[in-house]
């Protein structure tokens, strides 16, 4: 079937006061915790993990991440596309979204990342910090679901995501985290990082 067109984007909220109601309780912990999103994948799929990168090249942002990024549309940014697998199923869509004036220093080596994880480069940097995040439901006419729904093997009415602002080597950039059908049972041993204040680093 083809997917309608993308004519809008989903209502963000945010995450720390948003309505949290509608969010089917398994994916509540996923949504809420505040550790390496990464880690938990591999610590729910006992290390059956890995990276598959889907695009990665130059576009134009979306104007709510234009605005999150303090960034106008002329400017252009690098957008990485992964997905994070578990037992050889897609858990996660995972979008990065990196303004072109922010590729210096260290977050130059992010163009280079291949089939490894983004967490991993953030967590290796102490200093890195997380601002806004926000969570949201995504259905078909959304360009995000479109792009998170586009293997055949993915087949879901709505999915659940979040976004995340990282302040990372001193530059600012997005990092969208869409959950898929075949996102695994939340790791219990992780279930005090969830619902935390405290913005420590995640990342796909």
């Amino acid at each position: 079937m083809i997917p309608p067109p993308a004519t809008r984007e989903p209502f963000w909220h945010m995450l720390l006061t948003g309505p949290r109601s509608a969010i089917p309780e398994s994916l509540r912990p996923w949504l809420t915790d505040t550790g390496s999103l990464t880690q938990a994948l591999i610590d729910s799929s006992r290390n059956h993990f890995h990276v598959r990168v889907q695009y990665q090249g130059w576009q134009g942002a979306a104007a709510s991440e234009r605005h999150l990024l303090q960034i106008t549309a002329r400017q252009r940014t690098l957008v990485r596309e992964v997905y994070l697998y578990t037992h050889q199923r897609p858990a996660v869509f995972a979008r990065t979204v990196i303004p072109q004036r922010s590729l210096v220093g260290r977050v130059r080596d992010l163009r280079q990342l291949g089939h490894r994880p983004l967490g991993a480069a953030l967590f290796a940097d102490p200093t890195t910090r997380r601002g806004i995040c926000q969570f949201a439901r995504f259905k078909p006419c959304h360009l995000l679901y479109q792009r998170a729904c586009r293997l055949p093997e993915i087949a879901s009415a709505a999915i659940w995501g979040r976004r995340t602002v990282y302040h990372y080597a001193g530059q600012r950039l997005l990092v969208n985290e869409l959950f898929l059908p075949d996102l695994p049972d939340y790791p219990i041993c992780r279930k005090h990082l969830t619902g935390t204040t405290g913005c420590q680093v995640t990342g796909s």
